[in-house]
């Protein structure tokens, strides 16, 4: 089945609104009136009071089960969450009696400043850099900037992700030593994350610099250490009980919502009204009316599309292929397929197998729209293509690009433009179709 092209279908509708809207509201009226006609015509007033009342308990029924449902949800979201954090992050997978720490020191001093060889020369004051505003600058890239997430992307270790480093990770100052730590399940791990944590901080030093000066940074120490903490078996502790928590709380907000449901049986059941096979006439009618109106619109739209269907218009591109014309550019609602530095390149190659300037190939419009008329300014500013409209002055060139538009160019225009073209010996490039 080809294509179908729902804007030149909602188009043609938006073009027949008057009619549209006419037919929707007949559609409404009649639907409402047949709904309000099966309604019965309405209570009396006692029955209608009885029914009110309980309707209105079914709504308050309806709003404890609702609320119910979003505490379940809720609380299911939060017992998920917490159980992909006990399974998968790294934390929870540490030793508390035997993990390992990567860390890093650096010390961070003032730059060596050459003293003058002249007494003279040593008026004034040296700049200095405050070696305390460049730790702080460092201590600020671990904690706030891209730190974790370029060990992350770099380690090559299994499960790590930013989020997961930064419980694991530490970093902090002594003196004018910067010291960084970050825990590992095993030793190959912290050991893979040595070199990353390095490469870090030297792409921090440039940025550093620029704000606060220049410094010297050295590698003091570098090393991987096993560690045990009690520290550690509490947090995880504390994580399992939460985890067993939310569960507890799931199961508490399932059995609300039973509960809530039941209640809502009950009640149905010891207080059903007896008029309870009547129906609402105003209700019914606005009920009828909406589904009337739907109605309307769906059948205003079947019969545009059927039109479309019909219709000797251009349905989409692979018309033209069917009809054996080369398609050499498409251009949708979202700009064209193949850009126009692109598309330019192939129009220049063929005029140079066929021997000719580009400027030779006319391009002939077979659409008259604002689309139509934006691109071909387009395609003349960018791809270097002429616009003629006149048969002499394709016919004088040889060479023709058809410049179609589906919804809008018919089947005869195009059969047309190929047989008058073909009689006048013009060479039919192919076309390029506005979608």
């Amino acid at each position: 089945m080809k294509n179908v092209n729902l804007l030149t279908v909602c188009t043609w509708l938006y073009e027949k609104l008057i009619l549209v809207v006419i037919v929707t509201l007949l559609c409404a009226a009649a639907f409402g009136y047949n709904g309000y006609k099966k309604s019965g015509g309405g209570l009396s007033l006692q029955e209608q009071e009885k029914l009110d009342n309980f309707n209105k308990a079914l709504e308050e029924y309806d709003a404890t089960i609702a609320n119910a449902e979003n505490s379940q949800a809720a609380a299911q979201r939060e017992m998920e969450d917490q159980r992909r954090y006990v399974d998968e992050s790294l934390y929870m997978k540490l030793n508390p009696s035997d993990y390992c720490v990567a860390t890093l020191q650096y010390a961070v001093t003032e730059p060596e400043v050459e003293k003058p060889q002249a007494e003279e020369e040593a008026v004034g004051t040296q700049p200095t850099t405050d070696v305390a505003r460049v730790l702080a600058s460092y201590v600020q890239f671990v904690n706030s900037g891209g730190y974790y997430a370029f060990l992350a992307s770099n380690s090559g270790v299994e499960g790590v992700t930013e989020s997961y480093l930064r419980e694991l990770g530490w970093v902090g100052t002594n003196n004018n030593v910067l010291i960084m730590t970050v825990m590992m399940p095993d030793e190959d791990s912290a050991n893979k994350l040595l070199d990353p944590m390095k490469k870090a901080i030297d792409s921090r030093r440039e940025s550093i610099t620029i704000a606060q000066g220049e410094y010297n940074i050295y590698l003091l120490e570098e090393n991987v250490a096993h560690a045990a903490s009690a520290d550690v078996l509490a947090r995880q502790q504390a994580n399992l009980n939460n985890l067993r928590s939310y569960n507890g709380t799931s199961s508490d907000h399932d059995i609300a919502v039973v509960n809530a449901r039941n209640s809502k049986d009950s009640y149905i059941e010891d207080n059903q009204p007896s008029v309870k096979g009547t129906k609402n006439p105003k209700k019914e009618f606005i009920k009828g009316g909406i589904f009337g109106a739907a109605v309307g619109l769906a059948l205003c739209f079947a019969i545009a599309f059927m039109f479309y269907l019909m219709s000797d218009r251009l349905k989409s591109y692979e018309d033209l292929l069917f009809a054996g014309i080369p398609v050499l550019g498409r251009k949708g609602k979202k700009g064209y397929v193949k850009d126009l530095p692109s598309m330019k390149d192939e129009y220049e190659a063929i005029a140079a197998l066929k021997k000719i300037p580009l400027s030779d190939a006319a391009l002939y419009p077979l659409c008259v729209s604002k689309k139509a008329a934006q691109t071909i300014e387009e395609l003349t500013k960018e791809c270097g293509l002429s616009q003629d409209t006149t048969l002499k002055g394709v016919g004088e060139k040889g060479h023709a690009i058809l410049l179609t538009q589906t919804g809008v160019t018919t089947y005869g225009q195009i059969e047309e433009a190929r047989k008058l073209f073909e009689n006048l010996g013009v060479d039919i490039w192919g076309s390029i179709v506005i979608e």
